[in-house]
C-alpha cells in the first residue's frame, strides 16, 4: 500500500465514523498524543480516546442534513502528511438546525502503528450572526 492509500484509508475511517456511525478502528486513527483545536487554538480534545470520542459524540447527537467538501489537498513528506479541505454543513441538534462552513487541517504522522492523526485544526467561518 502506498503512503497515499494508507492515509486515505485512515481518513475514510474517520469520515465513516461521524457520517455513518461506523466506529470500528476509529481510535487507531489517532496518535496517543493527538490534539484537536479550533479557532484561537482552543483545545477541543487531547489524546487518542478523547479525539475519537469527539467524533462519536457528534455522530450520536447530531443529524447531518447536508454536507459538502471541496478544495482537497493532501501533501505527503517522508513520515508527515497534511490534509486540508473546505466544508459546508447543515445539521440538527437539540438547540435546533444550524449551518456552518469552514476548513479542516489534519496533520498525520507515520509511526509504529501506521499513519495516524496527530493534529486537527478546525476553523469555522464567521456566520455574520451578531446575536450573543
Amino acid at each position: 500500500m502506498t503512503p497515499e492509500e494508507a492515509i486515505r484509508k485512515v481518513l475514510s475511517k474517520i469520515d465513516a465514523a461521524w457520517r455513518k456511525k461506523e466506529f470500528d478502528g476509529l481510535d487507531q486513527c489517532f496518535d496517543e498524543r493527538a490534539v484537536i483545536v479550533g479557532p484561537g487554538y482552543t483545545e477541543y480534545a487531547s489524546g487518542r480516546s478523547k479525539c475519537a470520542e469527539s467524533y462519536r459524540e457528534f455522530a450520536m447527537n447530531a443529524d447531518v442534513l447536508a454536507y459538502t467538501e471541496d478544495s482537497h489537498h493532501l501533501r505527503i513528506w517522508q513520515s508527515i502528511a497534511v490534509y486540508t479541505f473546505q466544508w459546508r454543513m447543515s445539521y440538527q441538534r437539540m438547540a435546533g438546525p444550524k449551518e456552518e462552513r469552514g476548513t479542516d487541517q489534519l496533520v498525520l504522522q507515520q509511526g509504529t502503528e501506521g499513519w495516524q492523526v496527530v493534529w486537527r485544526y478546525i476553523y469555522f467561518e464567521p456566520t455574520g450572526d451578531t446575536a450573543q
